[in-house]
């Protein structure tokens, strides 16, 4: 059945356009590891783009591999088999570097499982000068890369187009060499950040005391940021049938967002904002429209692309056929909806987040319920009947009354469409994507508290029984002990690390994990933290300060009232 395995992946190989085979003969060679099954990394268009650049290197070998589904797992263990690449079927303990693509903290416990399989010790302290340097990046990552730290050899901070080049100057520099003299050598690239050059220390009550920097590490970590987009054209470097985006050819239009929203870290840490021109967009549009694949535009906040209207005019002249992300209630422009009518469009997602103006002002969303109704009655009126809602539960100041609002605007929203597509006959499908908040890093919110998991439940299963007999509405929603564990990984400490080698024992659910052990997970999930402490995450440097977010965080009382604080 091992066979099999090896199979499915040559398989998978042979369905794919664009990966790149290399002989390894004195290539340095990198496993670049997804942490979640094959489908979902194929979806990443940051993972695949890391796949080019450091295959774009002629001493470069890189290789992907991803989290085995369960049928594959069981083999494997069954039989012994560690996980290995899909290029060339090699187990990744044979690799120089394995890189690990951080995208959710969800998946750090995918992460440490992959290591303990292949044979690679999960802790980076009981690794060898034999055993493979592992590297780890992506959005999660430089948020707060501390509950990967005793796990993690380094980490690159921040966008990779040109710290990857930087990064693998150093380590050509000093290969071959005892591990901790590589570890010092790559201290010298701006944005490298090496958990062994830092020693933290904690209070009495458990909060962070200091986190000291050891010889030449620097005290803070800069993210790295790119400048010129243009000079880096990022789309989807590999096409394959087995993702969800199997007709789409992604590709990024820009990076970070003007928003400002208290709950997301995207505006942040992707800072400044910035977009690739039009002119640099062509060549790249105009290969994907060869494949015959509708157009992805990856981008926080499309609408607010300066040139969308001439991108979408060209499009319609080239013949394109696009495929648009969540957008703005307030960016829906008359040749973005022509360009989305005439490419059969059917669905489009909008993220009220709050079921009240009141509490949408609270995140710093300031639409009023009348915009919403106008934007989706717009839509109708385009030919594009099925509409995905994005909300969140237990964000800070939420009442009942909020709550009860996400159904009330629902049903505002249904009744808005059928009015403007009765011409048509058709009927609207609303899909609401209901979501526990989790407060993170580098947001005004990352002070909050987490609500209470049992609230969580109480709130998602109000939503579903308000909503449940509505014709042509769905509701799904996110767990609430997945929340819980999300925002453990997100706002923790390098004490965490004890939970994920825990969780190694598949015999153990999380609740079984989280109750045998000695520390405390509510500490860092439901404790809303004082103006002073010290977080885990502070080292890296966004170029923002602390004080600032402060300010933004208090902003929100305004909207709350002076009993709400």
């Amino acid at each position: 059945m091992a066979i099999k395995v090896q199979e499915i992946y040559r398989r998978r190989l042979t369905q794919e356009q664009g990966a790149v085979r290399k002989e390894w003969g004195g290539r340095i060679p990198v496993a670049l590891v997804y942490p979640n099954i094959y489908s979902v990394g194929m979806a990443n268009l940051g993972y695949l783009a890391v796949y080019s650049l450091l295959n774009r290197h002629e001493d470069v070998v890189c290789e992907r591999s991803f989290l085995p589904d369960e049928e594959e797992r069981a083999e494997m263990e069954r039989t012994g088999m560690a996980p290995f690449s899909l290029e060339t079927q090699k187990p990744l303990a044979s690799f120089e570097i394995v890189a690990f693509s951080l995208s959710y903290e969800n998946d750090y416990p995918n992460a440490v499982s992959i290591l303990a399989m292949a044979g690679i010790a999960p802790s980076r302290e009981r690794r060898t000068d034999r055993s493979p340097l592992v590297l780890a990046g992506g959005p999660a990552a430089f948020l707060n890369p501390e509950p990967m730290a005793d796990v993690v050899d380094c980490f690159i901070l921040g966008e990779a187009e040109e710290a990857l080049e930087e990064f693998l100057d150093a380590y050509r520099a000093c290969r071959g060499r005892p591990r901790t003299e590589i570890l010092e050598a790559l201290l010298e690239v701006e944005g490298v950040y090496v958990p062994a050059f830092y020693r933290p220390s904690y209070h009495v009550d458990g909060t962070l005391a200091a986190f000291e920097p050891l010889g030449r590490a620097p005290a803070r970590v800069k993210r790295r940021w790119v400048r010129n987009l243009d000079a880096f054209p990022t789309s989807a470097a590999i096409l394959t049938q087995e993702t969800e985006f199997r007709d789409v050819y992604l590709l990024e239009v820009g990076r970070g967002c003007s928003r400002s929203c208290r709950f997301c870290s995207t505006g942040l840490a992707y800072r400044p904002l910035r977009y690739r021109s039009l002119e640099a967009l062509k060549p790249t549009l105009k290969a994907g429209m060869e494949k015959g694949l509708r157009l992805g535009l990856v981008c926080a906040s499309l609408g607010d692309y300066p040139e969308l209207d001439d991108l979408c005019r060209w499009l319609l002249e080239q013949g394109g056929v696009l495929s648009a992300p969540s957008l703005r209630l307030d960016a829906l422009s008359e040749p973005l909806l022509e360009i989305l009518k005439a490419s059969g469009q059917k669905t489009v997602t909008l993220a009220p987040e709050a079921g009240t103006e009141r509490l949408r002002k609270v995140v710093h969303k300031f639409f009023s319920d009348e915009e919403i109704l106008e934007s989706a009655e717009r839509l109708a009126r385009h030919g594009i009947y099925g509409l995905r809602l994005y909300f969140l539960v237990g964000l800070p100041g939420e009442r009942d009354e909020d709550v009860e609002a996400i159904a009330e605007l629902t049903r505002k929203i249904r009744h808005r469409y059928r009015q403007a597509a009765k011409a048509s006959g058709r009927m609207a499908e609303i899909t609401l994507r209901v979501s526990p908040f989790v407060p993170k890093p580098w947001t005004p919110f990352q002070w909050c508290a987490m609500e209470d998991q049992e609230r969580i439940k109480e709130r998602l299963n109000r939503v579903r029984r308000e909503l449940r007999k509505e014709p042509n509405v769905t509701v799904t929603s996110g767990l609430a002990k997945w929340a819980y564990l999300e925002a453990l990984f997100a706002r923790g400490d390098r004490r965490v690390h004890s939970f994920l080698l825990d969780s190694l024992d598949r015999s153990r659910t999380w609740k079984d994990v989280l109750r045998r052990s000695s520390l405390n997970p509510d500490f860092f999930v439901y404790r809303e933290r004082a103006k002073e402490e010290t977080f885990p995450w502070d080292f890296v440097d966004h170029g923002v300060s602390r004080d600032a977010l402060y300010r933004e965080y208090e902003r929100r009382f305004a909207w709350l009232g002076t009993d709400s604080r």
